[in-house]
């Protein structure tokens, strides 16, 4: 038995409460969700069919859940930085690394870097003949000339 079962009739329930913590996109997810529906419990405690105390709890809920969500959304915006940042640097030292090793020409994986897309996009480039390229084997090769010129020509139109 419980400390609960030995409760005298006089003694009043206690609310359950559980704490559920959110965070990060649920928290965003929750924000959208109870800004549709609160004005529907509105109306259902204007109504009598709801007790008002529901209400103010769910709006505590409600700018609880708005402040975690703001700051998740302040958080992953500082992540979408940091990772162009990191980004354009790998295509930098990509290119620095090749001209320092004396490469002429680097393989698709090295290009993909430089280029911010995939190795398979690389390969679609070079069949295409939209990026020259030779083939090895079954290794594409790509002067780093033309990564510069295609790097340049990139980040004008951005």
């Amino acid at each position: 038995m419980t400390t609960a079962d030995h409760r005298s009739p006089a003694e009043p329930l206690s609310r359950p409460l559980a704490v559920a913590p959110v965070s990060g996109f649920p928290a965003a997810v929750l924000v959208g969700v109870l800004a549709e529906h609160l004005p529907r419990v509105a109306e259902q405690v204007a109504a009598g069919r709801i007790h008002p105390d529901y209400l103010t709890q769910l709006r505590e809920a409600y700018a609880a859940l708005c402040e975690v969500a703001a700051q998740w959304r302040v958080w992953r915006r500082a992540c979408a930085e940091a990772e162009a940042t990191a980004a354009a640097d790998d295509s930098a030292a990509a290119l620095s690394t090749a001209a320092a090793e004396g490469l002429r020409e680097i393989d698709t994986d090295a290009a993909a870097v430089v280029l911010k897309v995939t190795p398979n996009r690389v390969r679609q480039l070079c069949r295409a003949g939209q990026l020259p390229a030779r083939k090895v084997g079954r290794t594409w090769m790509v002067p780093v000339g033309e990564l510069r010129q295609m790097e340049v020509q990139r980040s004008g139109s951005v």
